[in-house]
């Protein structure tokens, strides 16, 4: 089947498909629509940058500077120290600080123009998100091809993970703006939020894709205060310190100034509720799509960030963990459900009857108010501390056994025969 694949490859017989890295949503794999026949060799079409060269060198050595990696701890009981690549958070420049800055120009131009950043865009269907996709702006999206933003991040992503970069697309890119409430005062001492339909923070999710990035397009240092990407698995955590990381006990106070004073530090990671702040315009932050995790609220101004979905071909992954992990999580929801129907049905009148009332010596004795619903097993499973523990530790067990290892990937077992026979690639 292998030579048969090549030498048909070879003589121009087989309509290998390449893709542009700039065409969103152009592949869904296999754990999301595994009923779906277009399955097949994913490629890359690399764009070339229409930048010089002595302007490009002066980019690359911009962004050759620092960066950090942060490992989430294990939690899984069974498997100590066998960690993944998908453990870890990755902190790095991606642009530099003038390419960020008109990407920024441009994002709030095209939203000055559209009004796509005055309230939810309704993109996502379960998270009320305030953004655009980049294909929208045609301007941005022009800009991002021009300086090759594409190849950039899939190669920091390919390099992080050990993935091919050709194994690696886009699913979804687009601009998120966290917008601080504005307070009204109603007196010399008091103040209270004004209604807004934007967004100043993003509830704790997973994301449909295996990869993800947010790449700070505002300047931490002027534009904003507060934000940042919000890790459940690093919450209350004491991480090892390391050069570049500012670690603090809790989010800075109003009364002290949120960006720090220190040119060397790159990101500031908060214990209390697991934050990672990047402190530099431009710099980006890679991680597990899969990993629970959301948006800090923005506490004063502006935080504009570039967001991009990044999967991977099936080949790659071991689909059938990300199935009994989502069932596994499921199941933990259905048990949050039962128990907050149980608390309502307790609560009304008339409410968990016994159907005996001939067995008892007086009338209308049928109904127990004390019967102790909800039901012991069902309180402690819904209890949020236990909650946590599990999700953390089905979380830990998918990151640990996500990736196949490298030997183990073989892009010919996405080929199969249509009925006349023909070889099909994905297209």
């Amino acid at each position: 089947m292998v030579i048969y694949f090549y030498l048909l490859l070879l003589h121009g017989l087989l309509p290998l498909q390449l893709y542009s890295s700039n065409a969103y949503m152009m592949y869904h794999g296999a754990v999301n629509k595994a009923s779906r026949k277009d399955k097949g060799i994913l490629c890359f079409e690399q764009r070339a940058s229409h930048r010089s060269f002595s302007e490009q060198e002066h980019v690359q050595n911009e962004l050759s500077q620092k960066s950090v990696t942060i490992t989430a701890p294990f939690y899984y009981p069974e498997a100590a120290n066998d960690m993944s690549l998908l453990h870890n958070i990755y902190v790095q420049p991606c642009l530099s600080k003038e390419e960020a800055a008109t990407c920024l120009s441009m994002a709030r131009k095209h939203a000055q123009a559209t009004g796509c950043w005055d309230q939810s865009t309704g993109r996502h269907t379960n998270y009320n998100t305030v953004d655009f996709e980049v294909e929208d702006s045609e301007d941005l999206s022009n800009y991002l091809n021009d300086i090759g933003f594409h190849n950039r991040i899939t190669q920091q992503l390919s390099d992080a993970y050990d993935i091919d970069w050709s194994y690696i697309t886009f699913l979804d890119l687009f601009c998120s703006n966290y917008e601080a409430k504005q307070k009204k005062r109603i007196n010399d001492d008091n103040e209270q939020q004004q209604k807004s339909t934007t967004m100043d923070s993003l509830v704790m999710h997973r994301d449909g894709s295996l990869l993800s990035f947010s790449v700070v397009l505002s300047d931490p240092s002027v534009d904003f205060e507060g934000g940042g990407t919000t890790f459940d698995c690093l919450k209350d955590v004491s991480l090892s310190p390391q050069k570049y990381v500012e670690l603090v006990e809790s989010p800075p106070s109003s009364l002290f100034d949120k960006h720090t004073k220190d040119e060397d530090i790159v990101v500031r990671v908060c214990k209390q509720n697991g934050t990672i702040q990047p402190q530099k315009q431009g710099y980006c932050t890679l991680h597990s799509g899969k990993m629970l995790h959301g948006a800090d609220v923005a506490t004063k101004g502006n935080r504009c960030v570039l967001v991009g979905f990044m999967d991977v071909a099936p080949f790659v992954m071991d689909t059938g963990r990300l199935g009994e992990a989502c069932k596994k999580w499921g199941r933990l929801d259905v048990m949050k459900r039962r128990h907050k129907f149980q608390e309502k049905k307790t609560r009304m009148p008339g409410s968990w009857t016994l159907r005996h009332s001939k067995f008892l010596p007086q009338k209308n004795m049928s109904h127990l108010p004390t019967l102790g619903i909800p039901f012991p097993s069902v309180a402690k499973r819904a209890d949020e501390q236990y909650q946590r523990r599990e999700r953390l530790i089905i979380e830990d067990w998918f990151l640990r056994g996500a990736l196949l290892p490298p030997d183990q990937r073989d892009p010919t077992s996405m080929l199969f025969y249509e009925d006349d026979e023909d070889i099909t690639v994905l297209e």
